[in-house]
């Protein structure tokens, strides 16, 4: 997005600024290329600093909201939290509404145990693991 943004000032300003101080094609050239190649420099910049730091700034909550979310998350899928945190009017760390992704990532940056591994944890089995120990077919116990 920042890309064809800027690519779309560069298309409409350029010409106007060429005209406004007078300047050939060439000074154009010139100051457009010292233009990208400082973008271009800030952009690698920006990458190598996220790759050193992390997303994890870009995720923080408040803790009250994490403390939520973990007593949400042995009861409710990722969906249903992202609904009842934003039901109550919470925001990401972003300012944007919760969504699962959101809140898969709040869990694994902070270590909270999945719904999954909490029902495992408690004895619960999966549909397949029940089938086997019965000696039936899926199907049979879904039913």
């Amino acid at each position: 997005m920042v890309a064809s943004l800027d690519a779309n000032v560069i298309k409409v300003a350029v010409p106007a600024i060429g005209r406004s101080l007078g300047a050939s094609v060439t000074a154009l050239q010139w100051t457009l290329t010292s233009y990208l190649l400082t973008v271009a420099a800030l952009l690698l910049l920006s990458g190598a600093l996220a790759d050193r730091f992390g997303r994890r700034r870009g995720w923080r909550q408040h803790r009250g909201q994490t403390r939520q979310g973990d007593a949400q998350n042995a009861h409710h899928t990722h969906a249903e939290i992202a609904a009842i945190l934003n039901a109550r009017g919470h925001t990401s760390g972003e300012g944007r509404p919760f969504h699962t992704l959101i809140i898969r990532n709040i869990r694994d940056e902070h270590g909270l145990r999945s719904r999954e591994q909490r029902l495992r944890d408690a004895g619960m089995l999966t549909l397949d693991e029940m089938a086997d120990q019965l000696g039936v077919s899926a199907r049979t116990v879904k039913a």
